[in-house]
């Protein structure tokens, strides 16, 4: 049952008609997916107020994939994902590269 429960899910994001499709939407959607946990956790831990969003999230995600999983009904959170996707990016960016340039400082003595 719970091997099942989890091919729904899988099924929800990104199945395809050939499994070369499947392939690359799901790489495709696997960057979104994990810069968007990403995006979450930092928004959550900056104290951002999201839980409207997660909120829709999370009812299309307990909704449609048990029942349903087609991916059609994961295109109506996607924009969701893909904000918090993006502010995933921006703070991984951000660390990265403050870390970056200070690890280039230590070096020249700075």
């Amino acid at each position: 049952m719970r091997e099942e429960g989890s091919k729904e899910f899988f099924f929800f994001w990104y199945l395809a008609e050939t499994p070369t499709k499947s392939r690359i939407i799901g790489a495709l959607q696997f960057i979104v997916i994990v810069s968007a946990l990403v995006g979450i956790y930092f928004s959550l831990r900056q104290g951002i107020e999201v839980n409207c969003i997660l909120m829709i999230i999370l009812y299309f995600l307990l909704i449609h994939a048990p029942l349903v999983a087609v991916g059609r009904y994961a295109v109506p959170i996607m924009p969701y994902m893909i904000i918090f996707a993006s502010f995933g990016f921006l703070k991984m960016y951000a660390k990265l590269s403050q870390e970056v340039s200070s690890r280039i400082l230590e070096r020249k003595g700075f």
